[in-house]
C-alpha cells in the first residue's frame, strides 16, 4: 500500500510515514569514530533517522532473530511513534509477514559492533498475534484495531495521580481520588511528560499521571508512565 493511500484514512489520527526525524529530537547525526580501532564499536546515541531504524534487527531475550523493523506508525497529532510493523520473516516458520507491536515494547541495545532492538517476546506471543500482509494493511485509523494491539499485549492504560516511588513500586491515587493502588515498575519502564522522556525523580506528588500496564506472573507491571499535567 502506498504511505500516500494510508495518510487518506478518514479520521484518522496516525500516518504511516517516513520523516526526517522523530518527535523533533532525531536531527542529532549518529557518532562515528575517525579513531582506528581492532574492533568496530557503535556510539551510544538515541537519535535516529527513520531511514536507519527501518530495517533494524529485532532480537528477544532468548538472543533470537526475531525479524527487523519494516515500518513505524505515527501518531500526528501527539509526534509520538505508536507501534512498528515488524517483520517476522522466517522466526515463525512461514512467509514474510508484519505483526503490528506497541513501540513503547522495544528497547534499544548496543553492543561492541551493532545496533538493534530488543522485544520481549517469544515465538508463541507472535504466533497468535495479529498479523497482516505487506500488500493488505489494517484500516490503523481504526480505534477497534488500536484496541485490539493494545489489549492483546497488555497495554491498558488509565490516569490518576502520583503519590510516591517505594523501590521498584508506583504508588497512586485512582482519577476519582478516592483509593491508593499499586503497580511494579518493569526494567525497562520509561517517563515522558509532553513526548519527551524525563528523569523517574521528575515526579511530584499530587502530578497527574497516565499509567501504561501489563500482566506478569498474576501482577500489574508498569511499562510506561506519562506525566499529563503537574500539581500547582
Amino acid at each position: 500500500m502506498m504511505i500516500a493511500k494510508k495518510l487518506a484514512l478518514a479520521g484518522s489520527c496516525l500516518a504511516l510515514f517516513t520523516v526526517v526525524g522523530i518527535a523533533g529530537s532525531l536531527a542529532a547525526d549518529e557518532g562515528k569514530s575517525n579513531a582506528p580501532s581492532e574492533r568496530p564499536t557503535v556510539a551510544a546515541t538515541r537519535s535516529f533517522r527513520t531511514s536507519t531504524l527501518e530495517g533494524m534487527k529485532v532480537y528477544n531475550k532468548a538472543g533470537e532473530e526475531v525479524g527487523k523493523i519494516n515500518e513505524l506508525v505515527v501518531n500526528i497529532e501527539n509526534g509520538k511513534v505508536e507501534y512498528a510493523a515488524l517483520s517476522v520473516g522466517g522466526f515463525l516458520g512461514v512467509g514474510d509477514k508484519l505483526f503490528a507491536v506497541p513501540f513503547r515494547m522495544f528497547a534499544l541495545r548496543f553492543d561492541e559492533d551493532k545496533t538493534y532492538m530488543l522485544l520481549d517476546v517469544n515465538k508463541q506471543t507472535l504466533e497468535r498475534a495479529p498479523g497482516f500482509n505487506q500488500d493488505h494493511w489494517p484500516d490503523i485509523a481504526n480505534a477497534n484495531w488500536a484496541q485490539e494491539i493494545e489489549k492483546y499485549y497488555g497495554g491498558a492504560s488509565h490516569d490518576g495521580t502520583f503519590v510516591r516511588m517505594d523501590g521498584e513500586t508506583l504508588v497512586m491515587r485512582d482519577a476519582a481520588g478516592e483509593s491508593t493502588h499499586t503497580h511494579v515498575l518493569a526494567n525497562e519502564v520509561k517517563f515522558t511528560s509532553g513526548g519527551k522522556t524525563v528523569a523517574a525523580d521528575t515526579l511530584r506528588e499530587g502530578d497527574r499521571i497516565r499509567v501504561t500496564t501489563t500482566e506478569r506472573d498474576g501482577k500489574s507491571i508498569a511499562t510506561s508512565i506519562e506525566i499529563l499535567s503537574t500539581r500547582s
